[in-house]
C-alpha cells in the first residue's frame, strides 16, 4: 500500500497536484494566483520546486489556512496542525528597498508574466542574465505574483535578489551580481 502524501507546509505544489489532481481547483478557489498553476510551464517548473509555504505567502493568505483547506479536500482534515504553521520568514515582502537596490543601475528587464504567456521559463533566462551582470548591475523581473521560487534560487547561486510590491499591485524582483 503506497503511503498518502502529508501536506505541509514543505509539500512541494508539484507533488501535491500529482498526488491529488482534484486540489488544483482547491488551490484556486483559496486564491486567484492559483490560476497560473494551469500554465503548463509554470507547472513543469515552479510548481516543481515552490512549496505550499511559498505559494501561500505568494498569494498573501496564512500557510495555516490553505493547508486545512487541502486537508479537508484531500480527505485527511483529521491529522494534527501541529506541523501547518510556517517555519520560513519570508512571508512578508519588505516594504523598502535595500540600499542596493537603485532603478538606474538596470540594465535588464524581463516581464515573467509574457515569458509565461509564451510558454517560456522565466527562470532559465533570468539564470543567463545574472550570469552575465557586472558589479554594478541590476536585472528587473516585473510580474503579477511575488516570484519567491525564483528569488530563492537565485539566493541559493549567491545572488542577491529581493521582491518589492509596487503601488498598482504588481511585483518587481531586483537581481545583482553575487554580493557586490
Amino acid at each position: 500500500m503506497v503511503e498518502p502524501l502529508i501536506i505541509n507546509p514543505q509539500t512541494k505544489v508539484g507533488e501535491l497536484l500529482n498526488a491529488y489532481p482534484h486540489l488544483e481547483e482547491v488551490l484556486i478557489a483559496q486564491a486567484p494566483i492559483f490560476e497560473k498553476l494551469r500554465n503548463p510551464v509554470l507547472r513543469r517548473t515552479v510548481a516543481k520546486v515552490a512549496t505550499i509555504e511559498k505559494t501561500a505567502a505568494m498569494a498573501g493568505i496564512p500557510v495555516s489556512s490553505l493547508i486545512s483547506a487541502l486537508r479537508k479536500a484531500a480527505g485527511h482534515e483529521n491529522l494534527p496542525d501541529y506541523d501547518i504553521q510556517a517555519t520560513s520568514d519570508g512571508a512578508s515582502l519588505p516594504a523598502e528597498p535595500p540600499e542596493w537596490v537603485n532603478p538606474e543601475r538596470v540594465t535588464e528587464t524581463l516581464d515573467a508574466d509574457k515569458c509565461l504567456s509564451r510558454g517560456e521559463n522565466p527562470l532559465n533566462k533570468v539564470l543567463r542574465l545574472a550570469s552575465d551582470l557586472a558589479p554594478a548591475e541590476l536585472i528587473k523581473i516585473t510580474s503579477s505574483f511575488p516570484p519567491l521560487p525564483l528569488t530563492d534560487t537565485l539566493k541559493q547561486q549567491g545572488f542577491q535578489a529581493i521582491t518589492l510590491a509596487t503601488r498598482a499591485g504588481k511585483f518587481e524582483t531586483f537581481v545583482s551580481s553575487k554580493k557586490d
